[in-house]
């Protein structure tokens, strides 16, 4: 049988497999959603 740490191991990246899967249509989303409210560019950058 596995160990603790396997265990715990396994657990944690099923669940964030899960939650990866459960939230990348708001990743994919959300991007869109800030172009049609603000415009280009989605992310913000300028030099120093």
């Amino acid at each position: 049988m596995f160990s603790y740490h396997q265990q715990k191991r396994l657990l944690d990246l099923v669940v964030a497999l899960c939650l990866v899967v459960l939230f990348l249509p708001v990743w994919i989303i959300v991007p869109f959603l800030i172009y049609f409210d603000s415009g280009i560019p989605i992310l913000f950058v300028h030099r120093r």
